[in-house]
C-alpha cells in the first residue's frame, strides 16, 4: 500500500479520503490469511475545484442542508 500512497503523493494529486471496506467473508485456505477488505481511495487533482456527485436519498427524506427548486427560486 505504501507505494501507492508514495505514487499518489509523487504525481500530485491529493489524498482526500482512505476508506477500508471490510467484509466477513473470504476464500478459505489452508496456508495463508485471506484477504477481507478492500482499499478505497478518494484522490483529487485540486482542492479549489471539488465536485463530488452524492446520491439523492430515495423518498421524502431531505438532508439537513438540501433545498427543493422551490426553495431556490424564493
Amino acid at each position: 500500500m505504501l507505494p501507492i500512497l508514495q505514487s499518489i503523493e509523487d504525481s500530485g494529486l491529493i489524498l482526500r479520503n482512505h476508506l477500508i471496506w471490510q467484509y466477513n467473508f473470504a476464500v478459505f485456505t489452508e496456508q495463508k490469511f485471506a484477504s477481507s477488505h478492500y482499499h478505497i481511495l478518494y484522490v483529487i487533482k485540486d482542492e479549489k475545484e471539488v465536485f463530488f456527485n452524492r446520491i439523492k436519498l430515495l423518498g421524502s427524506v431531505k438532508m439537513e442542508n438540501e433545498m427543493t427548486k422551490h426553495e431556490i427560486m424564493k
